[in-house]
C-alpha cells in the first residue's frame, strides 16, 4: 500500500454528490476511476483534478442498469491493472410518482442501479481489498433509509433501507479484516438531479434543511476514516432517525405520507379511475 497512492472508484461521478466526492478524494491525494453514463462531464472533471492535484484519473462510461455492467467494469479495471482501495457507491436517481406510473422494466432498471449494482461491485472488489488487508466501502443512501414508508417514491425507501442493513451486515462480517463499511444517509441535497424532481422541488422549499454535496461527502469521508458504519447528515436526516426511535411504525408512516402529500402534488389512490395506468404496467405477469 505504501508503494502507490490509494485508488478510489466513484460511481455516478458526472454530477452532484459523485462529482464532489471525486474532488474531495483528489484533495486527499487519491487516484480515481470515475464512472457514469455521461462521459463528457467526467472528462472535464478529470482535466480539472489532474491539473489541480496531479491525480491519475480514469474515465469509464457505463450504465449500471445493464445486468453485465459491474462485470464489464471489473474486467476493464483488470485490463488496466487498476486496484480499487476505496469504493464509493453513489449512482442513483428517483422514480417520482405512484408505483403503477412506471413499467416493470423501469422498476427493474431502478433496482439494478440503486441496489444490485452496488452490491455486485462490493462482491467483485472486496476480495482484492481483503488480500491487501485494507479497504473502504462508502455507500450513499438517504434519510429515506430510516423511514418506515416512502409513498410516491415506492422503491426508494426500501432500497435505501436495504443499503443500510447491507452495510451493517458487511461491517460485522469483514470489518475485523481491515475493511471499513460506511453508509451515509443525507436529507435532501442541493445541486443534485434528485432535487429537480417533483418531490425534490417540494423539499427544496425547506431551504435550511437542505445539505450541500460537500457536507455529504465530507461527512461520509470522515465517517469512513473514523470507522463509523452509519452516519446521518443534516437536520432532517437526524430528525427522521430520531423519530424512528420514538414513534410506532404505523404512526410514523402516516406522518411521512402527510408530509409528502403536503409538499407534492401526489395523493392517495382511492379508485382505479384516479390513476391512468400505463399499459405496460397492467400486462399480466
Amino acid at each position: 500500500m505504501a508503494e502507490r497512492r490509494l485508488c478510489a472508484l466513484v460511481t455516478g461521478a458526472s454530477s452532484g454528490i459523485g462529482l464532489d466526492f471525486a474532488r474531495l478524494l483528489a484533495e486527499e491525494h487519491h487516484d480515481l476511476v470515475l464512472l457514469a453514463r455521461r462521459t463528457e462531464p467526467m472528462h472535464r472533471l478529470a482535466e480539472e483534478l489532474r491539473a489541480a492535484h496531479g491525480t491519475t484519473v480514469t474515465v469509464i462510461g457505463a450504465d449500471l442498469a445493464a445486468p453485465d455492467a459491474p462485470a464489464r467494469l471489473t474486467d476493464r479495471l483488470g485490463e488496466l491493472d487498476i486496484e480499487i482501495d476505496v469504493l464509493v457507491n453513489n449512482a442513483g436517481y428517483m422514480l417520482d410518482g405512484h408505483f403503477l406510473k412506471f413499467s416493470w422494466a423501469e422498476h427493474d432498471a431502478y433496482a439494478r442501479v440503486l441496489a444490485l449494482a452496488p452490491t455486485e461491485l462490493i462482491h467483485r472488489l472486496l476480495p482484492g481489498m481483503l488480500r491487501r488487508g485494507w479497504g473502504q466501502v462508502i455507500t450513499i443512501a438517504s434519510a429515506a433509509g430510516f423511514m418506515p414508508a416512502t409513498p410516491f417514491n415506492t422503491l426508494y425507501g426500501p432500497i435505501k433501507n436495504y443499503l443500510v442493513v447491507l452495510t451493517r451486515t458487511l461491517a460485522i462480517e469483514y470489518g475485523s479484516a481491515g475493511i471499513t463499511f460506511t453508509v451515509c444517509c443525507p436529507g435532501p441535497v442541493s445541486d443534485t438531479g434528485i432535487i429537480d424532481t417533483q418531490h425534490g422541488r417540494g423539499w427544496s422549499r425547506l431551504g435550511p434543511l437542505l445539505c450541500t454535496p460537500r457536507q455529504v461527502t465530507a461527512a461520509a469521508y470522515r465517517a469512513a476514516e473514523s470507522g463509523r458504519t452509519v452516519v446521518a447528515v443534516g437536520i432532517s436526516s437526524r430528525g427522521i432517525a430520531a423519530l424512528g426511535h420514538v414513534l410506532p411504525a404505523g404512526m410514523f408512516s402516516r406522518a411521512i405520507g402527510a408530509a409528502v402529500m403536503l409538499l407534492s402534488k401526489e395523493k392517495r389512490v382511492t379508485s382505479a379511475a384516479q390513476l391512468a395506468l400505463d399499459a405496460a404496467a397492467t400486462e399480466p405477469a
